[in-house]
């Protein structure tokens, strides 16, 4: 927008120049016939009846080709004159008093003349270039410089966006059509405003903007429009006046009002989430954050505001021992260019173990543009339930390897969720080690291997994988070795099952025993 800008305003400050150069040689082509003048040329004469053109000279329908659009041809014609003549607009107001009115240019190169006949308005202008500052150019130098002017002032009368020139005093001296068409939107009226037009923006503002202040927004309210328009105004100086330009700004204003919408949203949104957020864009500057970020690292709010680099948050960060301390600096400075990679390739991610048993997750996600988001999560209890969690399965698995009997757990799938000491001594096997254990068919088969036939490990399979008879039962086994176990078959909740065996030994005989033996 800036560059833009510049260019706007070199550009009008050119033709605002070239057209103040060329002023009088215009005089001569429209106005009237001078010394240079080519030949064949009669002064411009309009002739209204009312506000309607009813008769011109080929110079006076010249003007008014070249008149900016207006309501009547009055209108038009007393605008297209008007930067020669800025105060005749009002001087013929009172000519149905005085009859007639007259007055020289502002240049004093031409003179107009307004009088009533039978009714109608007759205006002349007529050249006054004869005397000692009387220029003469031969035809084709006139002719050129006629051209140049012709290229001026359709460009100028074809710039989309408002340019116009005034003194210090707020008189606009020369202005583009499409300001004379923003006055005319902005006054809300179909009628043209005579020349000089009315300020459109505020001459307070304005003021200031000639003081050197750069740029400037302002507003201004148009036709059928709801909402002010903006536009980004400049200023630059010309002689003793002051050239300025407006380009309309509506998009971007609009832009940059969704985007702050677009971002209390996000506000309103993260500041109800639980998890710290913290957006850095990509010159590494942070640029959005939410509160939980402040409650769980507890940089202060002002500090955040000010809108800190990741090495400022990351050292704040260290003081406040919210980060894991290496052993030394440097090693911790490579970490952190580290993390900053990892998280700008979306691979960060680390639990942070910090004092007081706090334990934070920290993942970093890139964003498009550069930008990088961390996430801060507080898994304190997730960590803490983990570990009494794994505590808890420590302290069954010591109970089950401390009794007699040889116990196997099975899951409603099949595989093995917990074996003790005993079962492994008692069928030699080492499962407890084992990456991807077994399951009921595979353990079978080993049982099958060490024991005689029997229908008993069919039935242990057919009850942990498809009984619904939940019950439960038990049975001998003789061992290959002439050893005899029971197995005991018990149901667990969530459809587990228990498998327990336990050595038979023979019972000694005591005296009842002999006795009833006879």
């Amino acid at each position: 927008m800036p560059d833009s800008l510049t260019l706007v305003t070199f550009l009008a400050t050119a033709l605002s120049a070239a057209l103040a150069v060329s002023v009088t040689v215009v005089a001569l082509r429209l106005l009237g016939r001078g010394r240079g003048t080519p030949p064949g040329e009669t002064p411009a004469t309009f002739l209204f009846e009312g506000d309607e053109l009813i008769d011109a000279s080929p110079a006076a329908e010249q003007i008014l080709a070249e008149a900016p659009p207006g309501d009547s041809d009055l209108a038009r014609v007393l605008i297209a004159i008007g930067p020669r003549f800025p105060r005749f607009a009002q001087e013929i107001r009172t000519i149905d008093e005085s009859g007639s009115v007259s007055m020289r240019s502002a240049d004093c190169t031409g003179k107009i003349a307004a009088e009533r006949i039978e009714g109608r308005l007759r205006l002349t202008i007529t050249d006054l270039s004869s005397g000692p500052d009387q220029v003469t150019l031969d035809t084709g130098t006139f002719r050129a410089i006629l051209r140049d002017v012709d290229a001026l002032r359709s460009i100028s009368a074809r710039i989309p966006f408002p340019v116009w020139r005034q003194k210090p005093d707020g008189e606009i001296t020369w202005a583009n059509r499409a300001f004379l068409e923003l006055g005319r939107l902005a006054r809300n009226t179909k009628t043209s405003q005579p020349w000089p037009p009315e300020p459109v923006f505020s001459t307070e503002s304005l003021d200031e903007l000639s003081r050197g202040v750069g740029s400037r927004r302002l507003t201004v309210r148009t036709e059928g429009s709801d909402s002010e328009s903006w536009y980004e105004c400049r200023a630059t100086e010309i002689d003793d006046e002051i050239l300025f330009s407006a380009v309309n700004i509506d998009a971007t204003v609009d832009a940059e009002t969704q985007l702050r919408e677009f971002m209390q949203t996000l506000t309103k949104t993260f500041s109800h989430l639980t998890t710290g957020l913290a957006v850095f864009d990509r010159h590494r500057r942070l640029a959005l954050f939410n509160p939980a970020l402040t409650d769980l690292t507890g940089l202060p709010v002002d500090f955040l505001a000010a809108r800190p680099t990741l090495y400022s948050v990351l050292d704040r960060l260290r003081e406040r021992r919210m980060i894991p301390e290496p052993k030394d600096y440097g090693s911790w400075r490579r970490q952190i260019a580290e993390l900053e990679a990892a998280a700008a390739d979306g691979t960060y991610s680390e639990t942070w173990s910090l004092p007081e048993n706090r334990t934070y997750r920290v993942t970093g996600r890139p964003h498009p543009g550069g930008a990088v988001a961390f996430l801060f999560e507080d898994i304190s209890a997730e960590m803490s339930l983990t570990r009494r969690f794994r505590s808890e399965l420590e302290l069954g698995q010591a109970v089950i390897d401390a009794l007699d009997d040889a116990i196997v757990v099975f899951s409603p799938e099949g595989a093995v969720a917990m074996v003790n000491r005993a079962y492994q001594e008692l069928w030699d096997a080492d499962i407890a080690d084992t990456v991807n254990l077994p399951t009921v068919t595979e353990l079978s088969r080993q049982w099958m291997a060490r024991s005689e036939a029997t229908p008993v490990w069919g039935d242990v399979r057919d009850f942990v994988l498809h009984s619904s008879d939940r019950t439960s039962w038990s049975d001998e086994v003789l061992m290959k070795n002439g050893d005899r176990i029971s197995c005991h078959v018990v149901p667990l909740i969530g459809r587990a099952t228990l498998v327990r065996f336990t050595p038979i030994s023979e019972a000694p005989l005591t005296a009842s025993g002999l006795k009833a033996t006879g």
